[in-house]
C-alpha cells in the first residue's frame, strides 16, 4: 500500500541543480566547513546531565514536569534500572494520548456540545483520561518516540544536522562522566551554534553577510514552498476549540511529515478588520501543564484556552515575517524567542507557509552542498539508518 500511495503522488522531476555563483560557492564553503570541524561536543558544552523520569511516572506528573522546566520532551528510563533509557517521549505523544481519549468521544461531533453538561457532569464525563497514565505507556504513539536516536559527543555537526533536517526534533549525547554526563541536543541546539558561528564569520567573509540579507524569496526552494498549491497552510480560526486545533495538528503530523507541531491561529470573520490574518500559534506545547483539573479547558475555544493557561493569545514577539525579510531576520526572531517558527504572510497577513527549525537547518545544509534550489521538504519516510534503535521492543 505504501509503494501504491507513491506511486499516486509521483514527484515532480527536479531541475537540474544551478551551479552556485562564485560568492555562494564561497558561503558553502564556510558552512561546510563549519558542519565538518565542529563537534557535537561544541554543540552542549554547556548542557546539563540528562533529566529523565522513570517509567512509572503518569503523564499528568510529566506535563507538570515540562511546564516547570520548559522542555518538550522527556527521557524515560526503565524504573528499576535508572541508566536504561526506554526511549524519549515528546510533547506530540502526549498530545495524540490526550487530544484522542475516550473521554472526548462525546464530543466529536459538536464541540460546543459541553456547554450544556454540569461542571460535576462534565467532570464525571472526563474521568476516563490519560492523565494517570504510566508515560512509558506513550512511547512509540508517534513516529519520532519509535526509535531512540543517540550521537557521541566526537562525531561531527553535520551528523546531527542532516538527522534534525528530516524533522527529528532531539537526540542523547553520550559523554563521558568529565565531560558532564549524557545528555540531550536539540534542533534549537544546532540552528542557534550555526547562526552564531555564520554571525561571527560575517566580517572575515562579506559573501556571508550578503547571503544572509537575502530576502527569504530569494531561495527558490522557500519561494516553490510557497508557491506549492499542495502545501497550503492548515489553520485554525480563533473561535474553534482547543481541542479540534490539537487534533487538527495532529491529523497532519502524518509520517510524510512528523515535524508538524503548530498551527497558526487566525482571526475568524466576527474581526472585519484581521479576519483570516495571524494572531496566534497552538502548539503541541501548550498542552504542558494541563491536569485532571483543567482537562475540560480543552473545550473552550482556543482564544479563551490560550489567555487562560498564559495570559494573551497575541504572542508577545512577532511571530510573522514575509517574503521579503532577509533571512538572518527570520532566524534571529526562531533563536531569540526561542520559538521553532515563524509563519510567513502575505500582504494582507494571511498565512502562506511556515519557516521552521527543520527548514532551516536544511536550507543550510543544502547550501554547504552547493545546491540551495533543493527543497527543502525532505521526505521524511525515507529510510534513515545508523544510530537508531528500537525505543521499546
Amino acid at each position: 500500500a505504501h509503494h501504491a500511495h507513491h506511486a499516486r503522488h509521483a514527484p515532480p522531476r527536479p531541475r537540474p541543480p544551478r551551479p552556485p555563483t562564485p560568492a555562494m560557492a564561497s558561503v558553502s564553503k564556510t558552512i561546510e566547513k563549519l558542519l565538518e570541524r565542529s563537534t557535537v561536543h561544541d554543540l552542549v558544552r554547556n548542557k546539563d546531565v540528562l533529566f529523565a523520569v522513570k517509567g512509572d511516572t503518569t503523564v499528568q506528573t510529566a506535563l507538570r514536569i515540562m511546564e516547570d522546566r520548559s522542555i518538550h520532551a522527556l527521557p524515560v528510563v526503565d524504573p528499576k534500572k535508572d541508566d536504561d533509557i526506554l526511549g524519549i517521549v515528546g510533547i506530540a505523544d502526549i498530545a495524540e494520548a490526550v487530544a484522542y481519549s475516550k473521554c472526548f468521544a462525546e464530543f466529536e461531533s459538536n464541540p460546543r456540545f459541553y456547554e450544556k453538561y454540569s461542571t460535576k457532569s462534565l467532570s464525571d464525563l472526563l474521568k476516563n483520561n490519560v492523565l494517570k497514565q504510566p508515560i512509558k505507556d506513550l512511547l512509540g504513539l508517534t513516529c519520532e518516540s519509535k526509535a531512540l536516536w543517540a550521537f557521541r559527543s566526537s562525531e561531527t555537526v553535520s551528523e546531527v544536522a542532516i538527522r534534525f533536517s528530516k524533522g527529528v526534533h532531539r537526540a542523547i549525547v553520550k559523554r563521558e562522566k568529565e565531560e558532564g554526563g549524557t545528555c540531550i541536543v536539540t534542533q534549537v541546539d544546532v540552528v542557534r551554534f550555526l547562526y552564531e558561528r555564520l554571525i561571527e564569520c560575517r566580517d572575515k567573509n562579506p559573501e556571508v553577510s550578503k547571503m544572509l540579507l537575502r530576502p527569504l524569496s530569494s531561495f527558490q526552494s522557500i519561494k516553490d514552498s510557497l508557491n506549492d498549491p499542495e502545501k497550503k497552510t492548515v489553520s485554525m480560526t480563533v473561535s474553534e476549540s482547543a481541542l479540534a486545533g490539537f487534533r487538527r495538528l495532529l491529523q497532519y503530523q502524518s509520517y510524510r511529515n512528523w515535524n508538524f507541531s503548530a498551527l497558526p491561529i487566525v482571526a475568524d470573520e466576527k474581526d472585519k478588520r484581521k479576519n483570516g490574518t495571524v494572531i496566534g500559534t497552538l502548539s503541541n506545547a501548550d498542552l504542558r501543564g494541563i491536569t485532571e483539573d483543567t482537562l475540560d479547558h480543552l473545550l473552550w475555544p482556543v482564544g479563551r484556552y490560550l489567555r487562560h493557561k498564559t495570559g494573551r493569545i497575541e504572542n508577545k514577539w512577532p511571530i510573522t515575517v514575509d517574503e521579503s525579510t532577509p533571512i538572518n531576520s527570520a532566524i534571529d526572531q526562531v533563536v531569540r524567542y526561542d520559538i521553532h517558527r515563524v509563519w510567513i504572510v502575505d500582504s494582507s497577513g494571511l498565512p502562506k507557509g511556515v519557516f521552521s527549525l527543520s527548514d532551516i537547518l536544511a536550507l543550510l545544509l543544502n547550501i554547504a552542498d552547493g545546491n540551495e534550489d533543493r527543497s527543502c521538504v525532505i521526505d521524511k519516510t525515507e529510510n534513515v539508518p545508523a544510530k537508531i534503535r528500537a525505543a521499546t521492543s
